[in-house]
């Protein structure tokens, strides 16, 4: 569902900045946290969320360097190939978005909690 939120803002834009370019890259984030927790499903929330959020920053500075642009267009689109400050923030609020989803879905499944 992340991806399909996060292909959708892409591929259907409808003009406001915010779901045009701003949930994508939150939507990016939280992905990248549900692949975490995927690979790591008993970490706490907190720390699938700050590696997530960490990912994501490592990438973007990566892009800094030039080299996701001269890579094939595939990666290109997983990496991105443009540093922005912007996209630092919504991926701050797409991995937290994730983390507290997946903190209060974990709780509710603990017996006793």
């Amino acid at each position: 569902m992340t991806i399909a939120i996060g292909g959708a803002s892409r591929l259907l834009p409808i003009g406001a900045p915010i779901w045009d370019k701003s949930v994508g890259d939150g939507a990016y984030a939280a992905m990248v946290f549900f692949l975490i927790a995927l690979v790591r499903p008993h970490a706490r929330a907190i720390v699938v969320g700050a590696i997530a959020l960490t990912t994501c920053i490592a990438i973007e500075c990566f892009q800094r360097t030039g080299i996701p642009a001269r890579l094939p267009r595939l990666l290109q689109i997983v990496l991105g190939t443009r540093f922005a400050w912007h996209d630092l923030a919504c991926y701050l609020v797409g991995a937290s978005l994730a983390t507290l989803l997946h903190a209060f879905l974990s709780s509710r499944r603990r017996p006793g909690a």
